[in-house]
């Protein structure tokens, strides 16, 4: 099904500047040259599916960088492929561990040559996580907010 839809999508250029632009083939007749947008809209139902979590296990943290890198480059080839771009701002890196000895330890995994910012507490699908995954945080800001909510 995809091959087919494809055999009808043409590149109009080979300017790097104009290669996300498409033209759409129907019968004998040609759409005007189309940008396809990137995401979706916020707070959309579908955002959820469209967010990637990579997690991996291992009993060093270079090991762990080397296999999030190698991910990490895997996944930008397909980007590159499909014309799809990582939201930088919201890609981070974190680790999850009940050693204290470790808690300052920093990933240092790279995509693109760019290394991903280290975040201690990530926010994922709205939840804030923590190093231990106690959701401590998360549950203290909710707290908050429901003093608010139940005070006023």
């Amino acid at each position: 099904m995809a091959e087919e839809l494809f055999q009808h999508v043409s590149q109009d250029s080979e300017d790097p500047k104009d290669l996300a632009s498409f033209t759409l083939h129907i019968d004998h007749q040609k759409t005007k040259k189309k940008m396809p947008k990137n995401g979706v809209p916020q707070g959309s139902v579908l955002a959820p599916i469209y967010d990637i979590a990579l997690l991996t296990t291992g009993i060093s943290f270079s090991s762990l960088n080397d296999t999030l890198t190698d991910d990490l480059t895997n996944l930008n080839k397909y980007f590159i492929n499909w014309r799809l771009k990582m939201n930088e701002t919201k890609t981070v890196s974190s680790t999850f561990h009940l050693a204290n000895r470790l808690a300052n330890i920093q990933l240092e995994v790279k995509c693109a040559g760019n290394t991903i910012p280290f975040e201690k507490s990530p926010i994922y699908l709205g939840v804030t996580l923590d190093r231990t995954l106690t959701y401590k945080q998360h549950l203290q800001a909710h707290q908050k907010i429901l003093k608010i909510v139940l005070i006023s």
